[in-house]
């Protein structure tokens, strides 16, 4: 839920110049253009998602959106046929290829519904509603001329002189183009100007208002602060935002993002007693009913406590086997997530840098990226995938400097990998997979209802639903998977040998290793808060911060292998454990 940080209100763009601006330097990406997309013979085709620059089928959306949509298929020039449709990962589809169905994908219609017939036509209700002059047309409308030709209003370029740009579907020896006009043109578009209707998508999302602002409270500017401070956030207007998340950085490239309480001010206790001291620097990002996310400056202050962290304080620190104690320190401190697999380890630091090794030990970490990751996995054939802060996947399979691929558009929150399968939860909660690397070609795997995601190198996936309940299969392919929980889950994981694990809402640990409707093995009381599986291998963390770790499936046996300072674990294919202490 990132966004660039500017002092007022900006907006986290999801166009695909957008995307590669924030990865610059991360690695060398290709343009939209490149992704040609799937073309399909059948003119009648419903849309089966509105993909990665979307918000649902159906669903509402603005018109900046609309016009963003419908620029993806400029970008790919896609060609007019009636006779055929096209979709591709950023915009969806499949959408008939022609003027309506330019529209009707801008608009994201359930259908592709023509002009005006059969009826209801896209200048009728259900889809729009006509407007009565020309000086109300605002971006994401459309320009009709009934039973014959129908394009998108692109925007104003000056309308006091009357001139905007419109794009447009003409015919089969143009692709799709935008173009500039003049509301007192004699024609536009090859048609009488006096032969238009003005229409207006029925179900718009309102346009955030260009004054609205999102203030900072909880300390004043460059006070020192020491103890728990109470960040508060006031918008100018009480029904833009949905969610809001506070970005806190600091010394020694410190980064942190957490979501803020509901409420009316957005309520977040930070807790500087585990900060080390230094000046903080905090903003807001906000998720608003535009559909995108918005960045706010905040304010800056300075933390003075008393006694500052230790020396292991958000080390890394690994070994591979179990028992109590035997780490090995492997990094200073300053990371903020983990994960290893395949024998490589990957850790990433609290300014956004991914860094990688092959061997346990002090140090020795090749850096990987620029800083602008938010997280990190790796599956048991070395397939490495990170996602950006503008919410890009992208993956390779060696460790070294850059030479990412980029493999989605913005808008993922979640990624996954394991024997060459690849998972990506998207904003709306979609799971989609894939079995290489490469620029997009996901499959889509459920609806929009998912939560959390896993994959096994036995090719075994999990989720995790909004409700709680847990489904797995083994397969890539749209739906077909298998009820395995009541709504009582809240985190899971699986193994290379297909061990699956799951922890309740009580935090209780239960395993098992196959795929079916219950048959969980209870392995430990409550009180647990985080669980991985690897290779045979099980660890969990408890609330005290202690991991504890044992070799099958069953109630209790677990070995005691850490002290309670503690905050992260995880464990690979062979055998590596790694954890994040204090």
């Amino acid at each position: 839920m990132s966004a660039p940080t500017r002092p007022a209100r900006s907006l986290a763009r999801v166009a695909t110049l957008a995307a590669i601006a924030v990865v610059a330097g991360l690695c060398t990406v290709v343009p939209a253009s490149a992704d040609t997309g799937n073309y399909y013979g059948n003119g009648s085709l419903t849309a089966m998602s509105t993909g990665t620059v979307g918000t649902g089928i159906g669903a509402q959306l603005t018109g900046d959106m609309m016009v963003q949509r419908a620029r993806d298929w400029v970008s790919h020039q896609v060609i007019y046929n009636q006779g055929k449709s096209f979709a591709d990962a950023e915009v969806g589809g499949p959408y008939r290829t022609d003027d309506g169905g330019l529209v009707d994908m801008a608009w994201q219609l359930p259908s592709s519904p023509a002009v005006t017939t059969p009826s209801p036509g896209i200048d009728s209700a259900p889809y729009s509603t006509k407007l009565t002059s020309w000086s109300q047309l605002q971006p994401g409308d459309a320009l009709a001329v009934a039973g014959k030709h129908i394009s998108l209003f692109a925007g104003w370029t000056n309308q006091a002189n009357g001139d905007f740009t419109y794009i447009a579907e003409e015919n089969s020896s143009v692709p799709t183009a935008e173009y500039p006009a003049n509301i007192h043109d004699p024609s536009i578009d090859g048609y009488p100007a006096s032969a238009y209707e003005l229409l207006r998508y029925t179900n718009p999302l309102p346009a955030i208002p260009a004054d609205f602002n999102v203030t900072l409270s909880g300390f004043n500017p460059g006070q020192t602060v020491s103890g728990t401070v109470h960040l508060t956030s006031t918008p100018t207007q009480s029904d833009v935002i949905g969610g809001l998340n506070y970005v806190i950085s600091g010394p020694n490239g410190y980064y942190s993002e957490v979501p803020a309480g509901r409420g009316a001010n957005y309520p977040y206790a930070l807790n500087t007693t585990q900060l080390a001291n230094g000046s903080y620097t905090v903003s807001m990002i906000a998720s608003e009913t535009d559909g995108q996310n918005h960045t706010y400056g905040g304010g800056s202050f300075i933390v003075s406590n008393t006694t500052a962290p230790g020396p292991g304080y958000n080390a890394v620190l690994a070994k591979n086997s179990i028992g109590l104690y035997n780490w090995t320190q492997e990094s200073n401190p300053g990371i903020k997530a983990i994960a290893t697999n395949g024998g490589v380890q990957l850790m990433l630091d609290n300014s956004g840098v991914v860094w990688a090794k092959s061997s346990i030990g002090p140090y020795n970490w090749t850096q990987e990226s620029d800083p602008v990751v938010q997280a990190i996995a790796v599956g048991s054939d070395g397939t490495q995938m990170i996602l950006d802060n503008n919410g890009t996947v992208l993956a390779k399979n060696s460790i070294g400097l850059y030479n990412w691929t980029q493999e989605s558009g913005p808008g993922i929150k979640a990624i996954a990998t394991n024997g060459g399968v690849q998972l990506m939860l998207d904003n709306s909660g979609v799971v989609w997979a894939k079995s290489s690397i490469g620029l997009y070609n996901w499959t889509q795997e459920s609806d929009p209802v998912v939560q959390a995601i896993a994959v096994g190198s036995d090719g075994t996936q999990m989720i995790l639903d909004n409700k709680g309940t847990v489904l797995a299969k083994n397969s890539i392919g749209l739906y077909n998977w298998t009820q395995e929980s009541d709504p009582v889950v809240t985190a899971i994981a699986v193994g290379s040998d297909g061990t699956q694990m799951i922890l309740d809402n009580k935090g209780t640990v239960l395993a098992k290793n196959s795929i079916g409707l219950y048959n969980w093995t209870q392995e430990s009381d409550p009180g647990i808060k985080a669980i991985a599986t690897n290779s045979g291998v099980q660890l969990i963390l408890d609330n005290n911060g202690t991991v504890f770790a044992k070799s099958s499936i069953g109630l209790y046996n677990w070995t005691q292998e850490s002290d309670p300072v503690v905050t992260a674990i995880a464990v690979g294919s062979d055998g590596t454990q790694m954890i994040l202490s204090q």
